[in-house]
C-alpha cells in the first residue's frame, strides 16, 4: 500500500497538505491510496506478481474487494482480495490449497466472477471449479473468509419449485455476469435448469447461507396478475436486492397484456409481486388511459420495498419516465418527458426527453442520466432529492471540466450514489490533457478526484475507471458500488506501459485545515485570502476560491475532529 495526495490547495512548500510520502499535487482534495499495482506480490503467494485487476468495488463503510490475476507460481493464477483497515489480504484464490465447499478435496477452483461486498464484509461471487460434482455456483464468503455455497450445478442440488427437474445446467456468471449481495446476507441469480423431458428452462433464485435457495420465479409460471396463457419466457441477469433480501427483477412474458414487467420477490412471504406491467395503471398524475408498454432493465432498490425503474408508456402525458414504488406497490412518478412538465435544472425552457437507468439510495434519492433536447450539450446527470423534494443537476455536457481549463465533456459513464446523496461519476472530455477523469459531487458542486493528467504514485494513467457492468448503484441495492457512505471512492487505473493499479480516494478528515496543523485558524484564513479567485484552497469543489469557501472555513473554525 502506498499513500500520496492529490489536493486542490497545494501552495508554496505544500503547506496545505503533506502526505507521508511528501507528494503534493494540484488537483483534488482527496487523499489517494494505491491499494495494489501490477508487479506487486499477491498476499499469500510468495514469488508471484499481480498482472491484471478487475471489478473493484466498495461497501458502505469503505472495505474494498476486487478480483485479480497473478503469475510466477505453480499454484493458481487468479484470486479475490479485500482491503480493510489499510491492509490488503487474500480472501481466496484458485491455488491448490483452496477447495469449493461441498466438493471433494481433489476439486479446485478454476476462476471467479465479479465479487460484491456488503456492509458486514461478506463477499458474494460466482465461481468455477474443476473435477467436482458440477462445475460452477454462487458462493458467499464471511468476514473470516469462510466460504459456503448458495447454489451450484451439482447434479444432487434440487431445483426449487421443480421436484422432477434433473438439475441446474448453467449460471450467467460463468460468462462474467456479476453477483448480488444484500446487507442481510441474501444473494440471487438467474439459472438454467433441465426438466425431466430434457427441456431447458430459465429461473431466478434467491438464497442465503445456510438456508436452502428458493425459487423467485421461473418460465413455467404465469406472471402474477396476468391470466393464462401468459407465461414467463426469460429473466434479466441484472437485478437488485432490497437490504432485507427481497429480489427486484425484470421478467419478459408472452401471451399476456404487455410483454415485460418489474417484479419484487417478497422473501418473508415467499411470494412474487407485480410492480409494473401491461395491466398496472400509471400513477394518478397520468390520465386513466395511460398504460405501460415496456419496462427497462437495471431496476434499483432500497429499504422498505422501495423500487425505482424506467419505463415506456402510452396514452398519457409524455411517453417515458422514471417511477418509484413503495412497499405496498403504490407507484409515484419521479420524472417523465411530458413537454414542460419537469424543469431541467440550470437549463431554462428545456424539457427532459430520454432517461437512462435510475439509481436509488436508502433515503429514496434517485440519480439518473437524461437528455433534454437535440443540442450537442443537451445531456447530463441529475438527482432527485427526496428530503428537499427537488431536482439538482450533478453535471451536464456544457459544464466546465474540473481541472481542465478549456476542455469539454462529451460522455459520462456509470454513476454511483451514496446514502448522503453524494455522487461519483466518470466522464470523458476533449481538448484537455488526457481524456477521462473521475469526479465527485457533494450535493453542491462537481469536483475532481483524478484524471489522466495527474500522476498516481509517480505514473500518469492512460485510463481511469469506476466499476463497470452494474449501470450504477445507490449502495442499498445489493450491487457493487464505487463509493462508500463516507465518500471513499475506489477505481482502477491503467498506465501507458499496460500496467494497472487499484486505488482508493478518501476525503480529507478536515478539509478546511489548509496548513495541516490539526486546527482551522488564522493561518488557514490567510492561505484562503491569498488564494482568492484561484483554484487553490477551494473547499466547495467549484474550482475557484470565493465567499462560499470562506463560509465553510469559518464554520469549521477550531480543532479538527
Amino acid at each position: 500500500m502506498k499513500l500520496f495526495a492529490i489536493h486542490n490547495a497545494c501552495i508554496v512548500a505544500c503547506l496545505s497538505f503533506v502526505a507521508p510520502s511528501g507528494l503534493c499535487l494540484a488537483g483534488s482534495p482527496f487523499t489517494i491510496i494505491e491499494v495494489a499495482r501490477t508487479d506487486d506480490e499477491p498476499p499469500g503467494r510468495i514469488g508471484a506478481t499481480f498482472t491484471d485487476f478487475n471489478n473493484a468495488s466498495i461497501n458502505s463503510s469503505g472495505e474494498v474487494v476486487f478480483e485479480a490475476l497473478y503469475t510466477g507460481v505453480s499454484s493458481g493464477n487468479e484470486g479475490i482480495y479485500r482491503f480493510a483497515n489499510n491492509t490488503l489480504s487474500r480472501a481466496l484464490d484458485n491455488g491448490f490449497n483452496f477447495h469449493p465447499p461441498g466438493q471433494g478435496g481433489a476439486t479446485s477452483w478454476s476462476g471467479f466472477g465479479a465479487p460484491v461486498i456488503n456492509a458486514a464484509g461478506h463477499i458474494a461471487f460466482g465461481g468455477n471449479y474443476s473435477f467436482g460434482d458440477g462445475n460452477l455456483g454462487l458462493f458467499i464468503m464471511d468476514e473470516n473468509n469462510v466460504v459456503d455455497v448458495v447454489i451450484d450445478n451439482n447434479p444432487a442440488t434440487p431445483v426449487p419449485g421443480q421436484p422432477t427437474a434433473i438439475g441446474f445446467s448453467t449460471f450467467p456468471f460463468s460468462s462474467g455476469v456479476l453477483a448480488y449481495l444484500s446487507d442481510s446476507g441474501h444473494s440471487s441469480v438467474v439459472a438454467e435448469f433441465v426438466d425431466s423431458a430434457f427441456a431447458f428452462h430459465d429461473g431466478l433464485y434467491a438464497g442465503a447461507v445456510p438456508a436452502a435457495p428458493r425459487r423467485a420465479a421461473d418460465d413455467t409460471q404465469t406472471p402474477p396478475g396476468q391470466a393464462p396463457p401468459a407465461q414467463f419466457t426469460s429473466f434479466d441477469f441484472f437485478m437488485a436486492l432490497c437490504p432485507d433480501g427481497d429480489v427486484v427483477m425484470r421478467g419478459q412474458y408472452n401471451g399476456g397484456v404487455g410483454s415485460s414487467g418489474i417484479y419484487r420477490y417478497d422473501r418473508s412471504a415467499d411470494v412474487l409481486l407485480t410492480i409494473a406491467d401491461g395491466l398496472v395503471s400509471l400513477p394518478s398524475t397520468q390520465p386513466p388511459t395511460a398504460s405501460f408498454l415496456s419496462v427497462d432493465p437495471f431496476p434499483s432498490a432500497g429499504p422498505n420495498g422501495m423500487i425505482a425503474f424506467g419505463a415506456t408508456y402510452t396514452g398519457g402525458i409524455g411517453s417515458r419516465g422514471i417511477f418509484r414504488s413503495d412497499s405496498t406497490g403504490t407507484l409515484e412518478t419521479i420524472v417523465h418527458n411530458g413537454v414542460g412538465s419537469f424543469a431541467v435544472p440550470d437549463n431554462p425552457g428545456k424539457s427532459f426527453t430520454v432517461f437512462g437507468t435510475p439509481v436509488m439510495n436508502q433515503a429514496g434519492d434517485v440519480l439518473f442520466f437524461a437528455e433534454f433536447g437535440a443540442g450537442p450539450d443537451d445531456a447530463g446527470l441529475f438527482l432527485w432529492r427526496e428530503a428537499q423534494s427537488d431536482f439538482v443537476k450533478v453535471v451536464d455536457l456544457s459544464d466546465p471540466v474540473p481541472g481542465q481549463p478549456g476542455a469539454s465533456f462529451f460522455l459520462f459513464s456509470s454513476a454511483f450514489l451514496n446514502a448522503q446523496g453524494h455522487v461519483t461519476v466518470a466522464g470523458r472530455y476533449t481538448s484537455g490533457v488526457g481524456n477521462e477523469g473521475i469526479y465527485f459531487f457533494d450535493g453542491v458542486a462537481l469536483g475532481l478526484i483524478t484524471d489522466e493528467s495527474l500522476p498516481l504514485n509517480g505514473a500518469t494513467p492512460s485510463n481511469v475507471d469506476l466499476f463497470l457492468g452494474a449501470n450504477g448503484s445507490g449502495g442499498a441495492d445489493g450491487k457493487p458500488s464505487s463509493i462508500s457512505n463516507n465518500d471513499q471512492i475506489v477505481f482502477i487505473a491503467t498506465f501507458p506501459d499496460g500496467s494497472e493499479g487499484v486505488y482508493l480516494a478518501s476525503p480529507p478528515p478536515c478539509p478546511a485545515d489548509l496548513n495541516g496543523d490539526g486546527a482551522v485558524g488564522s493561518g488557514d484564513f490567510a492561505i484562503m485570502l491569498g488564494s482568492w479567485g484561484t483554484a487553490f484552497a477551494d473547499l466547495d469543489g467549484d474550482s475557484i476560491v470565493g465567499s462560499a469557501d470562506l463560509a465553510l472555513l469559518l464554520g469549521a473554525w477550531g480543532p479538527c475532529p
